[in-house]
């Protein structure tokens, strides 16, 4: 029954493990949690309209999803559907033109293009020809990954470090493919000499954009001031061109995972997934390294990471399976342990599915908590299980290990079930079903293990037992160890000092949260989150990228989200109409715009001109 009944619960009562590692973190009850979670919800709507339609029988803005993943065949076959058929000699044509990596304007978008960060000795190594031969193969390397993205991405193009060298060259080439060590000697030159004006170039680049001319920058070399040439220096090569190693970024001609969605486009994460694959494939075949790659798509790997990694808790249940048996000298009671601790998930789930069904990525975390404690509980009662069994001694021997088991399951289940008092749902969900699984794990240990080891003694006694290897280690414990420990007490406590103040040292140096990436997800050494990590301050463009000016939109008329359910997402309620709100007469409008005006005129704002509201009253008034 205690397998059976969770599993006809959970059957009924499913729960959903989150996809996305950011669901959750949203706080309820708190100030602004209300309206912050209703600006969530109107925030797709008035990327395309400033209305927002109310249904005609009811007063509530039912929930848009942005996407959905059932809906994702739909968008696939929708954007399939809309794939242009070739036309002959006018695709030809333009294939031809797009071969042509060169450009007088900056291109549209560029900071959103896929990026691939290479990594070479020290600057002189990116002039060496067979380098550059090999990173201008990766056009042709990676196109096949690349047909998927064709029909939704203007650029046909690697823009690398090669094919900037091959436009920057006086002889006119059409892309990399040409490029001599003649051209690379000239190009050097060029470069070289436009290096003390570097800085000057960014600056007046990024101040005249679309607009510049050979007027724009005086005072620059005009083959300095050259549309590639600023992004030679800008996105191309680090700030530090003294660098070692030295690192070179390129760009891909496929938009980042985000960068489509913005655009409403969702495109499969398999063809991502080729791209990198493909990517990898031919770095490595000619000895190219590559550290870093910005796609975009951490959060949509990191379902797939993490269940894939919740399965080192099997390998740990194994080994703690083998250390069970060796310990009790019976592999049916180390199975029997093993079934313990999985009635004792299905059992918290099942409850925990009556509070909520989302289920957060952190919650797989348990898993390894529950092997410990459980683990400990299982050697706990079968040491101290009689030899001889009888009513007086089966009682003496559960009164002792429950009373011990209960204080370390309590003390552990305790600090799980305080979460809940956070404003963070994720951590409420965290702590219950951690609370739960602690509780119900205590339960099992002295009901199930016992009623298993009386069986066990009762009927299998017969069995023959695993050879005794706990008693070299109880020797060791109990003669070997003391010994160690009274002997040699001075170098222990010098020993241990020494490792405290270094490990407190270390901590203090070397420990820190990242301090460019915002949401670190992977290892440090994985592209994705290499690229996270030393991007911004490597590359000048990445810093101008991410500083996009904030823009606040104000609503009215629309009810702050109510807090629902204890473990629930803010997101799941309807949007309320606001009927306090009404702008039916003069004095609610002007109430309104002498609310708009205290509000630009705050230090933090400084908005020149007047609100709509207040336009209208001054129009009026005329």
């Amino acid at each position: 029954l205690t397998g059976v009944l969770p599993l006809i619960s959970l059957y009924f009562n499913r729960v959903i493990l989150s996809e996305n590692a950011e669901v959750g973190f949203d706080t309820s009850n708190t100030e602004y949690s209300g309206q912050r979670q209703a600006w969530k919800k109107l925030s797709f709507v008035l990327q395309t309209t400033n209305r927002v339609t109310l249904g005609a029988n009811t007063t509530s803005v039912q929930k848009r999803e942005t996407f959905n993943a059932k809906e994702e065949p739909l968008i696939m076959a929708s954007h399939a559907a809309q794939n242009r058929k070739r036309r002959g000699w006018t695709d030809n044509l333009m294939s031809a033109f797009t071969n042509i990596p060169c450009y007088e304007a900056p291109l549209p978008l560029m900071n959103h293009l896929s990026q691939l960060v290479v990594e070479v000795p020290s600057y002189g190594s990116i002039w060496d020809m067979g380098f550059l031969k090999r990173l201008c193969g990766l056009h042709a390397g990676i196109s096949h990954a690349v047909r998927p993205f064709e029909s939704y991405t203007p650029y046909r193009n690697v823009y690398s470090l090669a094919n900037f060298f091959a436009c920057i060259s006086p002889n006119f080439l059409v892309n990399c493919t040409e490029l001599t060590t003649a051209d690379v000697n000239v190009v050097r030159k060029l470069v070289e000499s436009c290096v003390p004006y570097r800085q000057r170039i960014i600056d007046c680049r990024l101040a005249c954009g679309e607009n510049c001319n050979d007027n724009s920058c005086p005072g620059i070399p005009r083959n300095c001031s050259t549309a590639m040439m600023a992004d030679l220096f800008y996105r191309i090569l680090p700030r530090n061109l003294r660098a070692q190693p030295f690192h070179v970024n390129a760009f891909l001609p496929v938009f980042t995972r985000m960068g489509y969605a913005t655009q409403n486009i969702w495109l499969p994460l398999s063809d991502y997934d080729h791209l990198e694959v493909a990517i990898k494939n031919y770095t490595e075949a000619v000895g190219l390294e590559m550290k870093g790659l910005l796609m975009e798509l951490k959060r949509d790997r990191l379902l797939s990471a993490a269940i894939t990694d919740s399965f080192y808790s099997l390998i740990a249940a194994f080994l703690v399976t083998g250390c069970v048996a060796i310990h009790s000298r019976s592999i049916l009671y180390a199975f029997a342990v093993q079934i313990q601790l999985l009635l004792s998930v299905l059992c918290a789930l099942a409850i925990y599915a009556c509070f909520t069904s989302d289920f957060p990525l952190l919650n797989l975390v348990i898993f390894v908590l529950l092997i410990a404690v459980g683990s400990d509980d299982a050697f706990l009662l079968h040491s101290h299980f009689p030899d001889e069994l009888n009513e007086e001694s089966f009682y003496e021997a559960l009164a002792h290990t429950a009373s011990t088991m209960f204080l370390t399951s309590f003390s552990t289940a305790v600090p799980f079930f305080v979460n809940i008092l956070s404003n963070v749902i994720v951590f409420r969900c965290f702590g219950l079903f951690a609370g739960l699984t602690m509780c119900v794990n205590f339960v099992l240990v002295i009901s199930f293990l016992p009623t298993f080891l009386i069986i066990q003694k009762k009927y299998f006694s017969c069995l023959p037992k695993l050879p005794d290897l706990s008693k070299y280690f109880s020797t060791s414990i109990k003669v070997v160890f003391p010994q160690v420990l009274i002997q040699g007490r001075f170098v222990w406590l010098a020993s241990l000092s020494l490792v405290v103040v270094s490990c407190f040292y270390i901590s203090l140096e070397n420990l820190s949260l990242p301090k460019y990436n915002p949401l670190q997800l992977f290892r440090s050494d994985n592209p994705h989150e290499w690229y996270d990590n030393h991007a911004q301050p490597i590359f000048e463009f990445v810093e101008a990228k991410i500083a996009i000016p904030l823009h606040a939109r104000l609503v009215w008329g629309i009810k702050p989200v109510k807090q629902p359910d204890m473990f629930r997402d803010l997101t799941d309620p309807p949007l309320e109409d606001d009927p306090t709100f009404t702008l039916a007469t003069v004095p609610d409008v002007k109430q309104l715009a002498r609310t708009l005006k205290r509000i630009r005129a705050l230090p933090f704002v400084e908005h020149p001109s007047p609100y709509w509201p207040e336009q209208f009253l001054t129009w009026s008034s005329k």
